[in-house]
């Protein structure tokens, strides 16, 4: 009885993993394809150089904010 039940229940691990490799595999040729990486690439690279580009903008704004400041109301900073 127990052999009997060990026996089905490889069987059904491996069908299991045998259409989840399947599917898988499918999903791996759907979605990641060359195409759709370069794409994913080419949206995190211009969103990191939007944000690198926008703190820049931030430390030289808040550079110069500090500089009038304490040129002009002689408070330090």
């Amino acid at each position: 009885m127990l052999n009997q039940f060990k026996s089905v229940f490889l069987k059904k691990d491996i069908d299991f993993l045998f259409f989840g490799f399947i599917l898988a595999r499918y999903l791996f040729l759907r979605f990641f394809s060359l195409e759709f990486l370069k794409r994913t690439y080419l949206v995190f690279l211009n969103a990191y150089l939007l944000l690198y580009e926008f703190q820049f903008h931030f430390v030289l704004s808040s550079m110069l904010f500090q500089f009038f400041i304490t040129k002009f109301y002689n408070i330090p900073f």
